[in-house]
């Protein structure tokens, strides 16, 4: 007897987004809405990150299988010359694989960039402290310094990562299928997370 199963981690991430971006909607609280717009931030990237690679390994399994992607994606291998670092230079290899343009100044590309931010601002977190000059009338409550997270959290970010990161995750995946038709990917990038099927021998 075999069992063969596909566990899709960047759909159980996308799970958690929308399960953020819906707690967020539904409180009042300040705090509760602080820590689901991080959640689904952070998820959001962490989403991207899991389907490209999905999409590597299912595309070119010479350059994710074992640890051969740490050696191209960490600029220690190049690919034709080029070197790709991280997140941001696999979605531009597997873009340029799919026919696609890395378009900086395109929205979708700007709220991925600005989420890496996000998360290597978090990742490596530290203590805001500081003193600012500020000028203010007599009489009037000076304006609330704003921390760095608050300025992402504060922002339209949330909404802009939610729609962005699905949108290029399935149009990137709807390319790769006529890309790599080889390739055996699925008909929708957003299918069930979990499918298992047991052979009788």
């Amino acid at each position: 007897m075999t069992t063969h199963y596909i566990s899709r981690t960047y759909i159980d991430l996308w799970t958690a987004v929308e399960l953020h971006v819906r707690l967020e909607s539904k409180t009042q609280d300040k705090d509760e809405r602080l820590a689901a717009r991080i959640s689904s931030l952070v998820f959001a990237f962490f989403t991207l990150e899991a389907y490209l690679n999905h999409l590597g390994a299912k595309a070119r399994p010479d350059l994710w299988e074992g640890k051969k992607e740490r050696e191209y994606f960490r600029g220690r291998k190049t690919i034709n010359g080029q070197k790709y670092f991280g997140p941001i230079g696999k979605l531009k290899f597997l873009l340029s694989q799919c026919g696609m343009n890395y378009d900086e100044s395109s929205q979708d590309i700007q709220t991925i960039r600005r989420l890496k931010q996000f998360r290597g601002l978090l990742a490596h977190g530290k203590t805001e402290e500081d003193s600012l000059p500020i000028s203010c009338p007599s009489g009037k409550t000076p304006e609330l310094i704003v921390p760095e997270v608050w300025q992402y959290v504060q922002s339209d970010l949330t909404e802009s990562a939610y729609k962005h990161v699905r949108d290029i995750i399935e149009r990137l995946h709807q390319s790769a299928l006529k890309a790599f038709p080889n390739a055996a990917l699925e008909p929708s990038a957003f299918v069930s997370s979990f499918f298992q099927s047991t052979d009788v021998i």
